[in-house]
């Protein structure tokens, strides 16, 4: 159970993490340019249902109520360790 909330937690602050630097980069309405950021972690596989509902709820949420997220695109890469 302790290695389930800890995974949870990390899940929680790289999300936090991603919507603060796009909210930010975002914010101002005068700001001319467009600042994509992309951060790449990895999700143990025994997890991935829980993190995909999580990204989901999160990242909707950020769009629709944080001022200057225009859009977050969650992207998949299967990796088959050998």
């Amino acid at each position: 159970m302790d290695k389930v909330i800890v995974c949870l937690q990390k899940i929680v602050i790289s999300l936090t993490l991603i919507i603060m630097l796009v909210s930010c980069s975002l914010a101002s309405a005068q700001q001319k340019e467009i600042m994509v950021r992309i951060s790449e972690i990895e999700i143990d596989s025994n997890y991935l249902n829980e993190y995909k509902a999580i990204l989901k709820e999160e990242s909707e949420a950020s769009v629709r109520l944080e001022a200057g997220v225009i859009s977050i695109f969650p992207m998949y890469s299967n990796r088959q360790d050998s």
